[in-house]
């Protein structure tokens, strides 16, 4: 009897652990505030997938995505919204690997799709996410280093490089002026801040990450993945003063 009794204990104590770890992932869910599906400014819009955002840049006749939303139905709901057509997107530059940024993937089979050398090893799965939880890419991708730049017909990205989100996190610079953050920072009241340290991997890294991208010349717009974005880059960046690594 005593062994059933010890098994019955692990096993509650296994599932109270894990109602609490739901509990705390949805709580954390209510906080974030993800824009709606539409265009922003002339050239860029934004697709809502439950609590997260991706986006879409055209030049001309020429489509990048920045990250692919969690729910590939939800993101071909958002294409049919903006009268954009799956193979007219012919980039995704992934953020990183978590599953609410790559769950769209299948729908872009013409697009090439970029991840930072770092993240690879996260996105293969050779290294764990969280606990029992990990990561994992399903289709081919083209590895890019920081600093490096990709141009798309008349699109030219950028690759800024700024762990603590998850090893490999990379912000992406479209043409010197608009700046996507992925899960880098959170926006409240248009000042940046760390992301959620229940999600972050390393959030001091990520302090040092958003110091880095506080001081680049030319942004004139700032887009997250869950908090929407800001036209102010100097007021967004102001109180970094204030967090400690």
């Amino acid at each position: 009897m005593a062994p059933l009794i010890v098994a019955a204990c692990i096993i509650g104590l296994l599932v109270a652990v894990a109602a609490g770890y739901g509990l705390k992932i949805r709580a954390e869910i209510r906080r974030l505030s993800p824009a709606p599906t539409g265009l922003i400014i002339h050239g860029i819009h934004s697709i809502r997938d439950g609590h997260v955002n991706m986006y879409l840049i055209r030049h001309d006749d020429t489509y990048v995505a920045l990250d692919a939303g969690k729910n590939y139905k939800a993101i071909e709901r958002g294409l049919k919204e903006m009268n954009v057509r799956k193979g007219e997107i012919k980039a995704v530059f992934l953020t990183h690997s978590d599953r609410d940024h790559v769950g769209g993937l299948k729908l872009f089979e013409s697009a090439k799709i970029y991840l930072s050398r770092e993240e690879d090893a996260l996105a293969r799965g050779k290294t764990r996410r969280a606990f029992i939880f990990g990561n994992r890419i399903d289709a081919p991708y083209e590895l890019v280093e920081d600093d490096q730049v990709v141009d798309v017909g008349n699109i030219r990205v950028r690759c800024i490089s700024t762990p603590g989100h998850t090893p490999g996190s990379m912000s992406y610079m479209i043409d010197g002026r608009y700046l996507f953050t992925g899960d880098t920072l959170s926006l409240k009241n248009g000042y940046a801040g760390l992301f959620s340290d229940f999600f972050n991997m390393d959030s001091p890294a990520q302090i040092e990450s958003l110091r880095r991208i506080s001081s680049l010349p030319g942004i004139e717009y700032v887009f997250t993945a869950h908090h929407g974005y800001t036209d102010d880059y100097g007021k967004a960046f102001r109180h970094l003063a204030g967090l400690r690594s």
